[in-house]
């Protein structure tokens, strides 16, 4: 998958709620992975602005980028 595509990609938490988009990336330059993603939230979710999760908790991308905590 290309990286570039990743970004703006939907978020969905682990109540399966759509909560941000893909904002930005965190590139291991060295090895290509990804370490983190930042997620712009929507403006009705609980906790506003920017989170940073660790690329750990991404459990699937496809249509939609799937994290597999909730955003408080």
């Amino acid at each position: 998958m290309n990286i570039k595509s990743i970004i703006g990609k939907n978020v969905i938490d682990k109540r399966a709620e759509k909560i941000g988009k893909i904002e930005d990336m965190d590139l291991n330059t060295k090895t290509g992975q990804i370490n983190s993603v930042l997620i712009d939230l929507k403006t009705n979710v609980r906790s506003q602005g920017k989170i940073i999760v660790e690329f750990e908790h991404v459990t699937a991308i496809g249509e939609y980028v799937f994290i597999d905590i909730e955003v408080e």
